[in-house]
């Protein structure tokens, strides 16, 4: 790093973090072309320069997409952990949670208002009682979205509206935090899932 120059100074931004279930941009695999784009808006983020967009490979597959979550939120890996343990809602189990490090707590320490909104049930994995010890200043659950449902499950396309409706009326000068966790794309990935 020492030989890194940073010209301009770093400044605050909303920041919205989605965890999309089974989401894999095809357009990233070499072996494959397309005859016109698949996500647009994706790309079109990508040539804003107001705007950041990062790929990330995450271990989770078969279930069990909440210890990506836990990965994300305290930096620990998984390694540290047998297979099966749950750390998300094990490991943050009483008020010792609330001194174990998290990304929540430093977009807390620098000012931001920081929130979890998912179309998912507060109960699922202890969800409303971690976020409460990560620190999260607001959390809102699936009861509470008036959004629509794709096949069994609300629809990425309303969850986008939810973030965006959050962020719309932030003041200059306050900077907000969003976790989501969508739920279009779950299993089961049965013949009726969609309709045709």
């Amino acid at each position: 790093y020492d030989d890194v120059t940073v010209s301009g100074k770093w400044g605050k931004a909303n920041v919205v973090f989605i965890l999309s279930e089974a989401f894999s941009d095809l357009e990233n695999i070499s072996e494959i072309t397309f005859n016109e784009p698949l996500m647009q808006e994706i790309a079109n983020y990508k040539k804003d320069n107001d705007k950041m967009v990062f790929d990330l490979l995450v271990p989770a597959y078969g279930g069990s997409s909440v210890n990506t979550a836990f990965e994300i939120l305290t930096g620990a890996s998984l390694t540290f952990w047998a297979p099966g343990f749950i750390p998300y809602n094990q490991y943050y189990s009483d008020s010792i949670g609330k001194n174990a490090p998290n990304i929540i707590k430093e977009f807390n320490n620098n000012g931001y208002t920081t929130m979890y909104l998912t179309p998912w049930g507060e109960d699922s994995y202890n969800s409303k009682r971690n976020y409460k010890l990560f620190g999260a200043d607001k959390t809102i659950y699936g009861s509470k979205l008036k959004g629509s449902n794709k096949g069994q499950f609300y629809s990425d396309k309303s969850l986008m509206k939810d973030i965006y409706n959050q962020l719309k009326n932030t003041k200059e000068g306050e900077y907000k935090f969003i976790m989501t966790a969508s739920g279009q794309n779950h299993f089961p990935y049965t013949e009726d899932k969609y309709e045709k």
